[in-house]
């Protein structure tokens, strides 16, 4: 067998043990020089591939402007939008966290309720695998240099309708939770590491957020964590956060702001990136920033 295998060696031909060998090697250097999962996900972040993650957007597999956000695509029924021409994928330098496209809202310069609006995006969760009523959920956002905030806020991002995740207010970071008639039951306070979240313009900032949904209507077994740049800012537990679902199953991103009739602002922009819901703990991606910035005051949990 070793003077076949030789000869054969010799005469330039590998036997068809070797060339099989040898094509499989070919195959696993292929395989490792393609971008990682590219070929399932929809260019979705690694983690998306994951059976703990239940919902992905990072804009990548989208094209620009709006026509193309109600496709569903990995872990994606699509998005419903309103306000078209607020709404739009971009790829422009700046305006995505990681890889090449992100999302951008546009508020349009403006006094008063006419000015109020910067789009929105709203997709459901139902039907997709793995809902849950113990949910993460992360984001990258940014907004312009020149971002203005009225004086009674805006909105930033729900969460079945029932759970408003880092709103503006009074020029700072606030975390609401509204029950289903509208109302305002809980005006939490951060409560972690000296509560001192900024927000910041011309910054990517990643925020997680994990909801842990009460187990009935009328039981108060829910819980909320938040953190902003890997720095935990909220933790409290005995809540009754939703009084009607029992799992997370809406993702809600919200351009609305309380425009008084004195309120004016500039054209601006708010992005989003790396929009990720999980039954396990997400955080930021590598390279992220991890420093909070400079601290206002006067940041509330509602």
């Amino acid at each position: 067998m070793t003077e076949k295998y030789e000869r054969q060696h010799v005469m330039g031909r590998k036997s068809p043990v070797t060339k099989a060998i040898s094509i499989g090697w070919l195959m696993i250097m292929l395989l490792l020089s393609q971008p990682a999962l590219a070929f399932t996900t929809d260019q979705q972040e690694d983690i998306c591939a994951t059976a703990a993650v239940i919902f992905c957007d990072n804009f990548e597999a989208r094209a620009l402007g709006s026509g193309d956000l109600g496709r569903a695509i990995f872990k994606n029924l699509g998005w419903a939008f309103d306000y078209p021409g607020s709404n739009n994928v971009v790829n422009g330098a700046g305006q995505f966290f990681d890889g090449s496209h992100g999302f951008q809202q546009t508020y349009y310069a403006g006094t008063g309720a006419n000015a109020c609006c910067g789009g929105a995006l709203e997709t459901s969760l139902i039907g997709l695998p793995g809902l849950s009523a113990n949910t993460y959920i992360r984001w990258y956002t940014k907004q312009s240099s020149n971002f203005v905030l009225p004086q009674y806020g805006g909105k930033h991002m729900y969460f079945n309708h029932a759970i408003h995740g880092f709103d503006n207010h009074d020029f700072g970071t606030t975390f609401q939770m509204v029950d289903d008639g509208g109302v305002n039951p809980y005006v939490l306070p951060q409560n972690q590491n000296g509560a001192t979240a900024a927000w910041s313009n011309n910054v990517w900032l990643c925020f997680e957020v994990h909801i842990t949904l009460n187990s009935s209507p009328t039981s108060s077994d829910g819980a909320v964590e938040a953190w902003m740049n890997e720095v935990k800012y909220f933790g409290y537990s005995n809540l009754n956060i939703d009084k009607t679902n029992s799992v997370v199953n809406d993702i809600f991103v919200d351009g609305f702001m309380n425009m008084l009739d004195t309120d004016t602002h500039p054209t601006q922009y708010r992005w989003f990136d790396n929009i990720v819901a999980s039954t396990q703990r997400i955080h930021c991606l590598g390279g992220g920033q991890t420093t909070p910035p400079a601290a206002p005051t006067g940041l509330n949990v509602q």
